[in-house]
């Protein structure tokens, strides 16, 4: 006896029910959102500037370079300084907040309208913030002026995007770390 050969149609009926049934199978598929993809992708730059390894934290300087940086500004009598006066330096809350306009940029670190006394020759933050303008506060009197000096920002990457934590300063106890220029217009922009 001769086995027996199975039609050519009932091959092509097997092979499609076998086709068809690949693509019926359940797939499970995980989608990703692009928005949040991009933020992870954006604050690559930070995440990476925070890592111990990595850390910058350059010192006061005479002029904008490539760190993102905040203006001193000066308290002057005047207009001027006195001959032994001695210059007092603060930081402006506003200035904060202005870098995080259009953004998911948070600023913890100084609000609007507050003040800190930074002294650039120590690298120090002095005394505590003030919320009124220094030159009314604690017996200064004078005019404040945005002078020649500035400071690096320190940011810290969260969850919720980047946060604004700080300046370089002295302290031992630093997280976060001074970024670039790039990198800050680099989650800055994809935010907004």
């Amino acid at each position: 006896m001769e086995p027996s050969n199975p039609a050519p149609e009932a091959q092509r009926s097997a092979r499609r029910r076998l086709v068809r049934g690949a693509f019926a199978a359940p797939a499970v598929l995980a989608l990703y959102s692009g928005s949040a993809a991009a933020m992870a992708s954006n604050l690559r730059c930070v995440y990476n500037r925070v890592d111990a390894g990595h850390r910058t934290f350059p010192g006061p300087a005479d002029s904008q370079d490539r760190y993102v940086r905040v203006q001193l500004w000066s308290l002057r009598h005047n207009g001027s300084l006195q001959h032994n006066d001695k210059v007092r330096w603060f930081l402006s809350g506003d200035d904060f907040q202005a870098l995080t306009v259009g953004s998911s940029v948070h600023n913890p670190f100084l609000g609007p309208g507050q003040w800190w006394q930074f002294d650039p020759a120590t690298q120090s933050l002095l005394h505590d913030r003030l919320t009124s303008d220094p030159s009314w506060s604690n017996g200064l009197t004078g005019t404040l002026v945005r002078d020649g000096r500035w400071v690096a920002v320190r940011i810290d990457a969260t969850s919720q995007g980047a946060s604004i934590i700080g300046v370089v300063d002295s302290s031992k106890n630093h997280t976060g770390s001074a970024v670039s220029g790039l990198c800050w217009a680099s989650f800055v922009t994809a935010a907004r």
